[in-house]
């Protein structure tokens, strides 16, 4: 299975990306770019990509999991702003952005190191950039810095944090299905 760990934002905060994904849909195109949408459903704030786990392991994740989230406090994060990866002038990737917040930077420096205890390679190659991916471009060359610019301090929504979900990742001809194997509660 390929799994990953997410926290999820409130209803209404995917509702408001999700309208903001409509409303990309036609400039983004006219900027000549094909971009591969998130359904609602899939949106969601990855904390750590795990890969291929087998299903004994999921168990450990939780119990890992369980014991460290157990002696942390939930907390608030906002959505807000809009940008590209690698760059605007170059996208790859169209993401909401979240707010630094303290308390999810250790929460992710904490999960990275748990997972490490569990045998899970680090993944320092690059820091942390926490974001809700909302498209992938998968055809045309564009410069997306004008509408980056635009809806760059958009805000979509503050929302509690207080749990960690253990998705799998199944690929499917219509596109990918999240599925939780695990919630794991913070503060217990």
């Amino acid at each position: 299975m390929r799994c990953f760990l997410a926290v999820n934002f409130p209803l209404v905060t995917v509702r408001r990306i999700a309208d903001e994904i409509a409303a990309l849909r036609a400039p983004v195109a006219a900027a000549g770019l094909t971009v591969k949408w998130v359904p609602a459903p899939n949106l969601h704030l990855t904390l750590r990509f795990l890969g291929p786990v087998r299903r004994p392991v999921i168990e450990a994740i939780g119990a890992r999991l369980g014991a460290g989230l157990r002696r942390l406090r939930p907390f608030e994060l906002e959505a807000r702003g809009l940008g590209a990866f690698p760059s605007p002038e170059g996208p790859r990737v169209l993401w909401v952005g979240v707010r630094e917040e303290p308390a999810l930077t250790a929460l992710q420096a904490a999960v990275e190191g748990w997972m490490g205890e569990l045998g899970f390679a680090a993944q320092n190659d690059r820091p942390y950039h926490p974001h809700v991916t909302i498209g992938r471009v998968v055809d045309g060359q564009g410069d997306l810095t004008a509408l980056v610019r635009e809806r760059g301090g958009r805000a979509f929504g503050v929302g509690r944090v207080g749990e960690v979900v253990v998705y799998e990742s199944r690929t499917l001809a219509r596109g990918a299905e999240y599925h939780a194997l695990a919630r794991v509660t913070i503060g217990q």
